[in-house]
């Protein structure tokens, strides 16, 4: 047996199928090593390929991702101070997109334009409202490797490769192995739309649940193509399964990624490091188990033919990765900690995708056009007398309140409207400092604004994205409909939006101008009914409507809400807010700049004004 120090490659597995296969692929299988450093953890394979000394080792049991890998390093490290080169060979997820990427193919981490073949695509930032960012490239292979990849691939290129007849050959050396490592059949390989998520099902396989209709139509692979295909390019690293074909799909236009895995970035973060994934599946919801043992297999005879056409003499010139490897140990710990962040980050990164996806498929109209035009019309001080009133104030503080403002056009339902609300915004009441607000202005002008649909889709976008923590059941429904391939009905827009609000400590909604529903008949007695059970539904809401005093309107609300619930705007009432703002104008206007001054003249102009307007507020 060789000692220690002769051995020069390292090769790390993540899991015990890949172990296996790289053992299957060793030309001389070692004695085990017994004079292991104290402090190394590991369990090693020893053998040889070509004439190269490899020392294996697997992570410990059921333990993935980057800081595993890292610290499974550092202690081979520790027994194996002569290694010049470590492989990263196992399974990965391929992305099915410009470049034909198959199940059973491989991905080479090589180096490109502008990054080494291995990048950490959840080490970055995830800023609000901003791009999700990669922050870093990492270490690239040995150069010896690199120079060996491109004579391997050469001579690929010209006459084939003999990867499967490899496999074969190492299955028939180790029989036991057949069953479960041969190259799966054709019919399950799967390759799913990239909005198709995987549809669960209890005790059935993905082709019962998930059936044929979003498969991917590919032809077969030609004679004179490498059958299983080998790919080069960059492979995104991360400490999380990638399973959201969106996600998947973004980062790879963004990025060039043809494969995502768990551990390489823990050791190239530190060295230079190859990387060989055979792909087992698409990276998405639809997780293939069928093809993961192939995988390990294609990715190890392609890792002894590379061996096979490096110099043992050119490993030599390479650092030895004790050296390279540095502080790694005090480093341990700042991946631990960076992984940890890097999970939030990806979880942010999905969630964001999401949520412009159920954006989207509500496609709400925005309320707050109109209410920074009813805003843009409100004179300062309007209102105030609404404010003070004991039936605002009592429907403020009371639990599943109700008010109507009931008023002639041209009144200021709207602006008093957009009163309220900022009225709540604004509150330091201790009870209201972490309120909702919901609110919606329906609009006659505006026929996408006139149905009880546009106003529970609007409400429910405000809702989502405003609290977090009530999102669940929006997200439910979405599924539900095929993440968006179909629409909700009013009936799940209702039961949904009574979901959301359950979630919240306490919710004011306030929906303007009833009677400029222009459905008068069926649809608004709808909305009418609507409002009615959704005041007798949630003690934690508060609901303020406004509208003229229509006969269907009145006749309902009076049949279930107490005559103290309306407010009537009389020309008293809105006559303060109308004497107010023509005070303001007559002071302040250069049409008035000859009464500038004469205040008893500018109160009779004032007087006069308001007594003309009869009530009805329009402000330019």
């Amino acid at each position: 047996m060789p000692e220690v120090e002769e051995y020069t490659i390292g090769w790390i597995c993540a899991l015990t199928k890949e172990l296996i296969a790289a053992k299957a692929f060793l030309d001389v299988l070692h004695d085990p090593v017994d004079n292991a450093a104290i402090n190394d953890d590991n369990n090693y394979t020893l053998g040889s390929i070509g004439k190269h000394n490899v020392v294996i080792a697997v992570l410990p049991y059921g333990q993935y991702g980057l800081v595993n890998a890292a610290a499974a390093l550092k202690d081979m490290t520790r027994t194996f101070s002569n290694l010049r080169a470590v492989l990263m060979v196992g399974i990965g997820g391929g992305v099915p997109g410009t470049k034909d990427i198959r199940v059973g193919d491989i991905v080479v981490g090589s180096v490109g334009r502008n990054n080494s073949g291995v990048i950490q695509y959840d080490y970055g930032r995830a800023v609000q409202g901003e791009e999700f960012a990669v922050t870093g490239h990492l270490n690239q292979p040995p150069m010896a490797f690199l120079a060996a990849m491109s004579a391997l691939h050469a001579t690929y290129e010209m006459e084939g490769h003999n990867i499967q007849s490899n496999i074969d050959k190492a299955l028939q050396k180790y029989k036991r192995l057949q069953r479960k490592y041969k190259r799966p059949c054709a019919s399950t390989d799967r390759l799913y739309e990239a909005n198709a998520a995987h549809e669960e099902g209890e005790g059935i396989g993905c082709n019962q649940s998930c059936g044929n209709h979003n498969l991917v139509h590919r032809d077969d692979r030609g004679d004179d193509e490498n059958n299983p295909a080998i790919h080069c390019g960059l492979i995104a690293s991360g400490n999380s399964l990638m399973k959201d074909a969106l996600l998947r799909d973004k980062l790879s236009a963004k990025h060039g990624i043809l494969c995502f895995e768990m551990e390489a970035a823990g050791l190239m973060n530190h060295f230079p490091c190859v990387v060989i994934r055979g792909i087992c599946d698409y990276a998405d919801s639809h997780k293939n188990d069928q093809w993961q043992e192939y995988a390990a297999m294609v990715a190890a005879a392609y890792t002894k033919d590379l061996l096979l056409q490096v110099a043992p003499s050119s490993m030599l010139k390479e650092k030895r990765i004790e050296t390279l490897l540095g502080q790694l140990n005090d480093k341990v710990e700042d991946i631990r900690q960076i992984a940890t962040d890097n999970n939030r980050n990806i979880i942010s990164l999905s969630s964001s995708i999401r949520d412009d996806a159920i954006s989207r498929w509500l496609n709400p109209s925005d309320p707050s056009v109109d209410h920074n035009k009813a805003r843009q019309t409100c004179h300062l001080g309007t209102g105030e007398w609404l404010l003070k009133s004991p039936q605002y104030l009592t429907w403020k503080s009371r639990d599943n309140s109700f008010l109507w403002l009931s008023g002639n056009s041209g009144t200021g339902k709207t602006v008093l409207s957009s009163t309220v609300i900022e009225d709540i915004r604004n509150s330091s009441l201790p009870q209201l400092r972490n309120c909702t607000v919901l609110y919606f202005y329906i609009t006659f002008t505006d026929t996408q604004k006139q149905s009880i649909e546009s106003i529970l889709r609007s409400l429910i976008h405000q809702l989502y994205c405003s609290r977090p923590e009530s999102r669940h059941p929006i997200t439910t429904i979405y599924s539900e409909c095929g993440r968006g391939s179909t629409q909700p009905s009013i009936e799940q827009l209702k039961s949904t939006f009574r979901d959301m609000l359950s979630t919240e400590a306490e919710v004011f909604v306030l929906i303007d101008a009833l009677d400029e529903y222009k459905n008068r008949s069926v649809q608004r007695d709808e909305l009418l009914s609507w409002i009615e059970s959704f005041h007798n539904g949630p003690t934690n809401t508060h609901l303020l409507v406004t509208s003229r005093s229509e006969h269907d309107i009145k006749t309902s609300i009076e049949t279930w809400a107490d005559p103290e619930t309306v407010i009537s705007l009389k020309t008293d009432s809105v006559g303060r807010d109308i004497s107010e703002y023509v005070r303001d104008v007559v002071a302040n206007s250069t049409s008035f700049r000859r009464w500038h001054g004469h205040t008893s003249t500018q109160d009779h102009i004032v007087h006069v004004l308001t007594v003309k307007a009869g009530g009805v507020y329009s402000p330019r």
